[in-house]
């Protein structure tokens, strides 16, 4: 599999998997501000929108577990976790073999990432779901529902004022 990574051009490295700071497109935007150009910006930029919407199931997870802990439950996390890594190494296996542009594949991967914790999300939802049985059997209610709903408003305002104050 890594000759046939190396002879379509992929640059496999021990830093492409676990992603981190040193890895390729967030590396470049870390150690050498302004010394790239528009290429390598598009790839940086498309690095993160792929991976950007890791935070919000990367943050119920974190919720989830912490529910667990405090219930008593310390095997249920582990459960979470071998969840969360068997989606991330299939994904990240099967990441290289979605695009053509070897240059892609560190955003594919940041997708890889995100796909474990949304799969690690939902396992913990269902789990959680089954043990607390709320009263009523919802676990969302106008509570919650309008936290969510000012919460995104929010966010969404303090993107469009960061696009505004860009556009100065």
């Amino acid at each position: 599999m890594i000759d046939g990574a190396h002879s379509r051009g992929v640059d496999v490295t021990t830093e492409v998997y676990p992603y981190d700071a040193s890895s390729t497109a967030i590396g470049s935007a870390l150690f050498a501000y302004g010394n790239f150009g528009q290429v390598d910006a598009g790839y940086l930029g498309m690095a993160i929108t792929l991976s950007a919407f890791t935070l919000i199931p990367y943050s119920l997870v974190l919720l989830q577990l912490r529910v667990f802990y405090a219930r008593e439950q310390p095997w249920t996390p582990i459960l979470v976790i071998i969840v969360i890594t068997t989606v991330k190494i299939v994904a990240s296996l099967v990441a290289p073999h979605l695009t053509d542009d070897p240059e892609l594949v560190a955003g594919y991967l940041g997708l890889a990432n995100g796909l474990g914790f949304v799969a690690g999300a939902i396992v913990g939802y269902v789990v959680l779901r089954t043990n607390l049985n709320p009263p009523g059997g919802r676990l969302l209610n106008v509570q919650v529902v309008r936290t969510v709903v000012v919460t995104v408003a929010a966010s969404l305002l303090a993107g469009l004022i960061g696009h505004v104050v860009d556009q100065l």
